[in-house]
């Protein structure tokens, strides 16, 4: 799958010390997929894509999903300033705010749901999960980034320009 751009990014571009930076503050490995994408663009606003979500989903999260996808506007890139929109160091910040799990590496999101690196149990090859805030679930989407990233499908292909099912 290729992932469309649909705006230049604000952060600096992605540098081998950035990601050095960025992986000693999570300590964390990032996932090779992941990084390869951001040296494209170090993160911003992409093509609206569609993770198909995996069976059995919890019946808790339908309402979540549509149609059986979680929507994916945005991949959020690496800049340490401390006030910089869209980016992975939001992670800490946000998963307060939101009550969110420890170790969850934030990738898009709107508050209610996200999209994270799973690193709870690994500090690399982190699974990629789909978080619900309220009410504190976590899905498992892909068991890695590179498999999410095979699997996602541009949403014009599953919906029409008035958002029904073609």
């Amino acid at each position: 799958m290729t992932i469309t751009w649909l705006e230049p990014s604000t952060h600096p571009e992605l540098s081998e010390e950035l990601i050095r930076e960025a992986e000693a503050h999570f300590g964390v490995e990032f996932p090779p997929a992941w990084l390869e994408l951001l040296r494209e663009q170090n993160g911003g606003y992409i093509e609206l894509l569609l993770a198909p979500v995996p069976s059995p989903f919890p019946e808790e999260a339908r309402y979540y999903v549509g149609d059986g996808f979680v929507s994916i506007n945005q991949i959020f890139g690496i800049d340490p300033a401390p006030l910089a929109a869209g980016s992975i160091y939001c992670s800490a910040d946000m998963a307060e705010e939101w009550e969110l799990p420890a170790g969850l590496v934030l990738l898009d999101g709107d508050g209610h749901t996200w999209l994270a690196l799973d690193y709870r149990t690994t500090q690399s090859a982190p699974g990629v999960v789909f978080v619900i805030a309220d009410g504190g679930l976590v899905v498992p989407l892909a068991d890695s980034f590179e498999e999410l990233v095979s699997a996602l499908v541009p949403h014009s292909s599953v919906f029409d320009e008035d958002g029904h099912r073609i």
